[in-house]
């Protein structure tokens, strides 16, 4: 078959039949040599098939000789294995038709002919008869229940577009070979090497020297009938055999009624791709009702169907490989879906397994057959068995968790959410890739108040015996929980996250133990930063959520500590300037300074930060100093001013005196300062004094 199938058991507790000849029945005959030849007529007109067996047998037994007696066999008849749908049995020698009688046997779809000889064969004497027979073309029951067979051994469809019968050989045969023509328009049976085309012709044939079993299905893909099923805005194209209403009305009710439900259960939109859904006989010789064949998005279903089979394969679009990881979980969801779309929360179908089963196996190492027609006993158990486990799994996580929360967790595994999920544009490595049975289980554990029983389904059903590793997880889980609860609503590192999500429990602890030591580092910083009125980084929450190791988280740690500690002693620094210091500062960019570096710590540039801190710092160095000389340049200039001053009113005072006339002739004028002179204000070698008399 095409790869990759998705395979459903028809029913829940439909019986599955045993292999046909898993355990050939107790050889007969066995003292001669028999060859066999089938032919094989396909009559689609009359829709049956003929087959005409070429029986030849030579009686082998040897005389036998008992002290002075010679004892002789003879072999009076002969025994037929042939399908319990044969109708119009005719056996004959080359003298006529003999007698037979039929017989049932245990193994299912087969009879036994014992056909008695014209005369008894002696050692050496040979016979050949000729077998005729018909294998009426009678359709599998359209309704699917717990009386219906999941393989039909003794089903047999002949329309215009399938073939399909089970093809035996004689099981005492020590050489059989088979042909038949392929009508006009059919196809060679899909994945089957029994068969080999006879160059040049239509005939197929096989042959072989042990018991060969194999159900024919040969199909003319140009004979099907077509229906365009539309439903909400899409359609769905319905193949199936010439005048089978019952079966397209049938599947089409579960389109048009119930597909719609399934859509809003599991809340992901139904593929914009075109869909064919194709009544076939390939699953009469299957133990599967149907598969989903993802490469050409088709859904093969045999002719017995009942909703839950048709909305567990169409369920196949959300539920496969592409997007799950798990075989289990992709049947477990394909079967609870379907039962709450036809039935309901309430509905009466339940799984019926227990653990103490004696083919019970954990049901992670459930993957699929080599081949789906592979029907020996042992393997189609495990496999009813193991869709029966992984549908109990699947329905007891939506009991326990409730169906509106099981829909949203299946719905986030299908559209990519991941547990302990991170800042909504974070990269999720593999969420392209299929998601695993561990996520949903993550998943759906967030959604209860009680994560113990749901625990225990899967360490019991899942991993066996996971006892000791999902214990493990409880730990880890709580721990995660407690530092959920420290950083209110902040977003843990992707340190912590990631391997919690990779069930890495050991890691996930370490990356806890970073995580608390840093809450500790940051916790004692903000509150420092906070006595000084710095604001925290505003991008610490995205910064430590994207920390996607212990190594960031460290390294994060040391940058926004130590930038935080130089923040801190630089407004400490500013704040504690004496008055000599503040003088030096008249005039300089310190407080722009400042307001860069907390700008920059804010903004999270603690690169920024930290220059603005060295320019700043720089600054404040020198400050007493300059503060210094500015206090006795300005004192200088203090005292330079005032003795102008003085000297300037004297003047005037001195010119508001001669003015008046109160100056006495001999009084003598008030020398000349030269203002150039040294710093007692007079030059005494060039100072003049002279007498001048009022005339």
């Amino acid at each position: 078959m095409l790869a990759p199938l998705l395979l459903a058991v028809a029913l829940s507790g439909s019986p599955v039949a045993a292999g046909p000849m898993d355990d050939p029945v107790p050889v007969l005959d066995t003292d001669a040599e028999v060859g066999v030849d089938y032919d094989l007529a396909i009559d689609l007109a009359d829709t049956e098939i003929d087959v005409d067996m070429a029986v030849d047998i030579t009686f082998t037994k040897p005389l036998e000789q008992d002290g002075n007696r010679i004892v002789r066999y003879f072999m009076t008849n002969w025994h037929a294995f042939l399908p319990s749908s044969a109708t119009g049995i005719t056996v004959s020698d080359g003298e006529g038709p003999l007698s037979f009688t039929i017989d049932s046997v245990e193994q299912p779809g087969l009879v036994l002919v014992e056909v008695d000889f014209r005369r008894d064969l002696s050692s050496g004497e040979s016979l050949a008869l000729a077998m005729s027979y018909s294998l009426p073309s009678e359709p599998p029951p359209i309704e699917l229940n717990d009386t219906v067979e999941l393989i039909l051994e003794d089903q047999v469809v002949v329309n215009d577009a399938a073939v399909a019968w089970a093809f035996y050989s004689d099981p005492r045969a020590d050489f059989w070979s088979a042909e038949f023509d392929l009508p006009p328009g059919f196809s060679e049976p899909l994945d089957d090497d029994v068969w080999r085309r006879r160059t040049g012709s239509s005939t197929l044939e096989a042959s072989g020297d042990e018991f060969m079993y194999d159900f024919v299905v040969i199909e003319n893909d140009r004979a099907m009938s077509e229906t365009i099923v539309p439903f909400d805005g899409h359609e769905i194209t319905l193949r199936h055999w010439p005048g089978d209403v019952a079966w397209r009305d049938r599947v089409s009710e579960q389109i048009t009624g119930n597909l719609p439900k399934l859509i809003e259960l599991t809340g992901v939109e139904w593929p914009d791709r075109p869909l064919v859904v194709q009544q076939s006989a390939q699953t009469l010789g299957t133990s599967y009702g149907g598969w989903y064949t993802s490469s050409d998005n088709r859904i093969t279903i045999g002719r017995s169907i009942n909703p839950e089979l048709v909305l567990h394969e169409l369920s196949h679009v959300w539920f496969q490989y592409d997007r799950l990881a798990d075989r289990w979980l992709i049947e477990g969801l394909a079967d609870e879906f379907a039962a709450l779309a036809a039935d309901g929360p309430s509905g009466d179908s339940v799984p019926e397994v227990s653990l103490d089963d004696e083919l019970a196996f954990a049901l992670d190492g459930w993957v699929d057959p080599p081949s789906i027609d592979d029907t020996t006993t042992g393997r189609l158990e495990a496999e009813r068995w193991a869709y029966q486990a992984s549908w109990l799994v699947t329905r007891t996580t939506r009991e326990l968790i409730g169906v509106d929360a099981f829909t949203d967790v299946t719905g986030s595994i299908l559209g990519g959410v991941p547990s302990y999920p991170g800042p909504e544009d974070e990269p999720v490595d593999g969420a392209d890739g299929p998601r695993t049975w561990r996520e949903f289980l993550d998943l759906a554990s967030d959604r209860t108040t009680d994560e113990l029983e749901l625990s225990e389904l899967y360490a019991n059903w899942i991993e066996g015996n996971g006892t000791d590793r999902f214990e493990q997880r409880s730990a880890a889980r709580q721990r995660y929980r407690a530092l959920q609860d420290r950083v209110d609503g902040t977003v843990l590192p992707a340190a912590v996250r990631l391997p919690m999500r990779d069930w890495d429990f050991v890691g996930a602890g370490e990356a806890i133990d970073a995580t608390e030591r840093f809450l500790n580092e940051v916790e004692t910083l903000r509150t420092g930063l906070g006595n000084r009125g710095v604001p925290f980084p505003t991008d610490f929450a995205d910064r430590f959520a994207r920390s996607a190791s212990v190594e960031e988280l460290v390294t994060y740690q040391a940058e926004i500590v130590a930038a935080g500690d130089d923040v801190i002693g630089f407004v400490e620094q500013i704040d504690s300037l004496d008055r000599w210091q503040r003088i030096g500062l008249i005039g300089s960019d310190l407080e722009r300074r400042r307001a860069a570096a907390l700008d920059a710590f804010e903004a999270g540039d603690f690169g920024e930060a930290a220059a603005q801190i060295e320019r700043g710092g720089v600054l404040v160095d020198g400050a007493r100093r300059r503060g210094l000389v500015r206090l006795i340049v300005a004192c200088s200039i203090s005292v330079v001013t005032l003795a102008l001053l003085l000297a300037f009113r004297r003047r005037r005072h001195a010119r508001r005196q001669g003015r008046d006339g109160r100056q006495p002739a001999d009084t003598p004028a008030a020398p000349d300062i030269d203002l150039t002179a040294g710093a007692d204000g007079y030059n005494s070698s060039s100072s003049e004094i002279t007498t001048s008399q009022r005339s």
